[in-house]
């Protein structure tokens, strides 16, 4: 009974009350008025912060349009894939091989850059502007670790397995020397990566960007002909990743499944496109011809 005395003595002294006198219920009525405005201004500072949209089907939204509007450029120099059919493509073979859902949503998300810096096409500040944009957007860390590895992945492929380095296209080939160079003094150290549990499964998910490059292929949404699914086929797996409740695999071989599905590509580019399902009798030959 002395300490509650004690803290209603300090109180009073704190808010003014006389010494002695009761705590009016006014009093407690204009407290609890400012806290509540205090937790609103907050809640609305969140709101307001650049980039940050905390309803998943608005954000949705905001990205599916975006490609709609910005997807029909190149995605690289050398090959007519548009970059929102490379994306889509990319997000259907982790899809397809029954990778988590996060994997899949990481691919997706992987340009998510470009919706605040349209001007960025050096891959490493890429890659911090998308795992940048995937942490202010509230997804999960596995999405963000993925996004700003992407080149540290691509480079230790290419270390690891000669017959990647070779098949990539060369765009991707001519940018590790001076990316390399760039990594070695920036916090992402490939010694680091290479002793972590999770190394297969990052460079799994890098195998499905550099396969996600066939040419021939519509990915617009109004087009009755395309292959891909689309990116509405992806809402609700996006909400639920961005709420942390992404699925896990549904093969838990996934990750030896990109692998041999990339060394397939390589080897018989027609048996890939019928096992990925990507094809019909009007895309197959270019895709095969192109490719």
């Amino acid at each position: 009974m002395g300490k509650l005395n004690i803290f209603s003595s300090v109180f009073k002294s704190l808010t003014g009350c006389k010494k002695g006198s009761k705590i009016e219920k006014p009093f407690l009525n204009r407290l609890l008025h400012m806290t509540v405005c205090r937790l609103l201004f907050f809640i609305i500072l969140l709101w307001a912060s650049p980039g940050y949209c905390n309803d998943s089907d608005q954000l949705f939204d905001m990205i599916k349009q975006y490609w709609s509007e910005n997807g029909d450029s190149a995605y690289l120099k050398e090959k007519s894939v548009s970059k929102r059919s490379h994306l889509l493509q990319s997000a259907h073979l982790a899809r397809m091989v029954g990778a988590p859902e996060h994997v899949i949503i990481g691919l997706l998300l992987e340009q998510a850059g470009s919706l605040e810096n349209e001007a960025m096409d050096e891959n490493l500040q890429m890659d911090r502007l998308d795992a940048l944009w995937a942490r202010e957007n509230a997804f999960p860390e596995s999405v963000v670790d993925w996004l700003s590895r992407k080149t540290l992945l691509k480079i230790v492929l290419c270390d690891r397995e000669s017959a990647y380095c070779q098949h990539i296209p060369s765009s991707l080939k001519q940018s590790i020397p001076a990316e390399r160079k760039k990594l070695i003094t920036s916090e992402h150290d490939i010694e680091h990566l290479l002793s972590r549990h999770d190394l297969e499964a990052l460079l799994a998910a890098r195998r499905c960007v550099d396969m996600a490059i066939l040419e021939g292929f519509s990915s617009r949404e109004e087009d009755i002909t395309s292959l891909l699914p689309d990116f509405e086929s992806y809402r609700q797996m996006f909400k639920r990743v961005r709420e942390g409740k992404g699925h896990a695999a549904r093969n838990g071989r996934w990750v030896e499944a990109l692998k041999l599905l990339q060394e397939g590509m390589w080897e018989d580019i027609d048996a890939f496109l019928v096992e990925t399902k990507l094809y019909t009798q009007k895309h197959f030959q270019l895709a095969v011809t192109t490719f």
